[in-house]
C-alpha cells in the first residue's frame, strides 16, 4: 500500500518509520531473554514467549487510500525487524466483505513485547496498539459484586470452619452436579455436589452465622433456589436443600412438549407454522455447545474452538452450559418432546472462545462469520477494557450482511462491552411476576430490547433440561425472533443489500417493540406485530446508523 504526502509516495511500512518512531524511540537492545535468531521472522508459539511479557494487537491506523492486504506484510516486515518483540500470529482481512473501500478495520498483527515496547509503539500515531485481553464469561468480578474494592483488607480467620450442604429432590433423592455459591459479608464460595448430593464449603473470612444466602443451581432437571440466612443459629452444621423438580412443575414433561413462557410474552405462538427459520445461518460465540444432548444432535453439526487447534472439535463440549441453553432456545428438534426451537431448521454454528480465548480469537471468530456467511451472530462473551479494533469489525461484520447481538450482561450497572458497541443490538433480560413483566434485577436497563430471560426451561447441557436465566437467554430469544424475520419476511428477504438487509431488521425490531404502556421501561419485541405491520418509516434509533 502507498499514501502520498507532500508529493511522495511512501510506503506503509515507510510512513510508520517516518512518523518519528525511530527518532523519539531509538531501537531497543536485544533483550537478555530473547535473543534475535533467524526463527525470530516466523510465527512463533506461546510457549516461546518470556514470562513479563504482554501480548499486544499491533494494526495500522487506517489512513489515506483505504486499506489493503498489502499493509499486512509492510506491518509484519517492520515488527520483524524489532528484536524486542516476537510475532505471534497474524489476522488478515476477510475473503467476504462488502469491498475494500468499506472495510474500516485494519489486518492485525498479535505479538508479545514488553510493556515499555507496546507504549513505545502506541506512541506512533500511524499505529493501533491494544492488549490482546483475555476473554470474560461475565464482566463482573466478584469482589466489586460484594462492594469490596480491595480484597486483600478483608479480614482473614485462621479457623472459620466450613458448610456442609446436602441437595435433594423429592423423595430424598440426591441432585448431583449442582452448584452451589455461600455469599457471606466479606466473600464468596462455591462447591459442586458429587453423586451423594453433598458439598462442603470451606470459608475464609466468614463464619456460617454470617453467609447472607446459598444460591444452588442444579444441572438438570429441578428449579435453582436461593436460601437467605442458611444457618441463624450460628452453627454449621449440614443443611439440607430441597428441590422442585421440572417433572412435578409440568405435567407429563419431557414426554409431552413444552411451551415457554418467553414464547408467549413475544407472541411467537401466532405465527404460522410455516416460519422456523429454514436457510439462517446463526452463530453462538460461547464456551461451545454441547451436541450430545438428543435435540441438538442433528442441529449443531458445525463450529469450530478457536482457542485450540482448528482440526479439533473440542466446541462440540459447552464449558459453562450457557452456550447449549441459547442453542435450545434457538433450534431445539421439533421431535414432539421436551422443548421445540423457536427457529428449529436454523443452522446452528457453534463458535468456542471461552476459556481461553483472547480479543485475537474473537476477532477470528468474526472474521469466520464473514467468510461462512453467517446471518445473526450471537456474541455471549466479553472483554475487561474497550477494544476500537472489536468495533471496526463488527462494522464490518454489518458491512457483509451480519447481524450482531450481545446480551447486555448480567449486573445492572454496566452493559458488556460488545453488547454497547454501535452496530450491535443489546439485549436486557425480563421476569415475570403476578404483576406482569419487568426488567430482571441482574439485568441492564439502558438496552435496545429486552425479552424473556428468567427461569427459561432449556436444553442442557449435560442432558436433560434445565431452568436457566440470564441476559444470554434473552438475547437467544432476540436471535431467534430475527432468524424468523430474514427467512419469512417478504421486505426483509427482498432488500439484496447486505447492509440495508441488517438496517431494515435492527428498525422492524425496534419498531415492533415501542412500549406497550406509557410506564414501561423496556422495549420487548412483539413477532405477530414484526410480521403484520412492516414499518414506513425508520425509528429514531437504530443501532450503528
Amino acid at each position: 500500500m502507498s499514501n502520498k504526502q507532500d508529493g511522495v509516495t511512501t510506503t506503509a511500512s515507510q510512513a510508520i518509520r517516518q512518523d518519528g518512531l525511530g527518532q523519539a524511540q531509538p531501537p531497543h537492545a536485544p533483550s537478555p531473554d530473547h535473543t534475535p535468531t533467524e526463527a525470530s521472522r516466523s510465527i512463533h508459539p506461546d510457549e516461546a514467549v518470556p514470562a513479563h511479557w504482554g501480548r499486544y494487537l499491533v494494526a495500522p491506523r487506517p489512513f489515506g487510500e483505504g486499506i489493503t492486504s498489502e499493509i499486512l506484510q509492510d506491518l509484519i516486515t517492520f515488527l520483524e525487524e524489532d528484536t524486542d518483540g516476537l510475532i505471534l500470529d497474524h489476522i488478515d482481512l476477510p475473503s467476504r466483505t462488502g469491498g475494500e473501500s468499506h472495510r474500516r478495520c485494519p489486518p492485525i498483527v498479535v505479538v508479545a513485547m514488553p510493556d515499555s515496547r507496546a507504549q513505545a509503539l502506541a506512541s506512533n500515531p500511524r499505529l493501533i496498539v491494544e492488549r490482546d485481553q483475555p476473554l470474560l464469561h461475565t464482566d463482573v468480578p466478584m469482589p466489586a459484586a460484594l462492594g469490596i474494592v480491595e480484597p486483600a483488607h478483608a479480614p482473614f480467620l485462621a479457623d472459620c470452619g466450613e458448610i456442609n450442604v446436602h441437595v435433594v429432590g423429592p423423595n430424598a433423592v440426591p441432585v448431583e452436579e449442582a452448584h452451589i455459591w455461600a455469599v457471606g459479608t466479606t466473600g464468596t464460595t462455591h462447591a459442586v455436589t458429587g453423586r451423594d448430593g453433598r458439598a462442603q464449603l470451606k470459608l475464609s473470612a466468614d463464619l456460617p452465622a454470617t453467609i447472607r444466602t446459598l444460591h444452588v443451581r442444579p444441572a438438570q432437571g429441578y428449579w435453582p433456589a436461593r436460601i437467605d440466612r442458611p444457618f441463624q443459629t450460628g452453627t454449621g452444621g449440614e443443611t439440607t436443600i430441597s428441590l422442585l423438580s421440572l417433572v412435578d412443575t409440568f405435567r407429563g414433561f419431557p414426554d409431552e412438549p413444552l411451551t415457554g413462557w418467553g414464547i408467549q410474552a413475544m407472541r411467537l405462538d401466532r405465527l404460522p407454522a410455516s416460519h422456523r427459520g429454514s436457510g439462517a445461518r446463526v452463530a453462538l460465540l460461547d464456551a461451545g455447545v454441547s451436541t450430545s444432548h438428543p435435540d441438538l444432535k442433528d442441529i449443531v453439526t458445525k463450529g469450530r474452538d478457536f482457542t485450540t487447534a482448528p482440526e479439533r472439535d473440542t466446541w462440540r463440549i459447552d464449558a459453562t452450559g450457557r452456550g447449549t441453553w441459547c442453542a435450545g432456545i434457538i433450534a431445539a428438534a421439533d421431535n414432539g418432546t421436551g422443548i421445540t426451537g423457536i427457529a428449529p431448521e436454523a443452522e446452528i454454528h457453534a463458535l468456542k472462545l471461552f476459556p481461553k480465548g483472547r480479543v485475537s480469537d474473537l476477532l477470528r471468530a468474526l472474521d469466520h462469520c464473514t467468510t461462512e456467511r453467517i446471518d445473526i451472530a450471537q456474541i455471549n462473551i466479553t472483554y475487561q477494557m474497550p477494544s476500537q479494533l472489536v468495533s471496526w469489525k463488527i462494522l464490518d461484520l454489518a458491512t457483509a450482511g451480519t447481524v450482531t447481538i450481545a446480551p447486555a450482561g448480567d449486573t445492572p450497572v454496566t452493559l458488556f462491552h460488545t453488547a454497547a458497541l454501535p452496530g450491535v443490538l443489546s439485549v436486557g433480560a425480563l421476569t415475570r411476576s403476578d404483576q406482569g413483566l419487568r426488567p430482571a434485577p441482574y439485568s441492564p436497563i439502558a438496552t435496545d430490547l429486552h425479552a424473556p430471560g428468567t427461569d427459561l426451561i432449556t436444553t442442557g447441557h449435560l442432558g436433560g433440561y434445565t431452568a436457566a436465566s440470564g441476559t444470554a437467554l434473552a438475547a437467544a430469544h432476540i436471535t431467534s425472533l430475527a432468524a424468523l424475520l430474514l427467512t419469512g419476511h417478504r421486505q426483509l428477504r427482498s432488500h439484496i443489500n447486505c447492509g440495508t438487509r441488517v438496517h431494515h431488521l435492527h428498525t422492524l425490531l425496534l419498531t415492533a417493540s415501542r412500549p406497550r404502556h406509557p410506564q414501561h421501561t423496556y422495549r420487548l419485541p412483539d413477532a405477530y406485530t414484526a410480521f403484520t405491520d412492516y414499518p414506513t418509516e425508520p425509528v429514531s434509533r437504530a443501532p450503528g446508523y
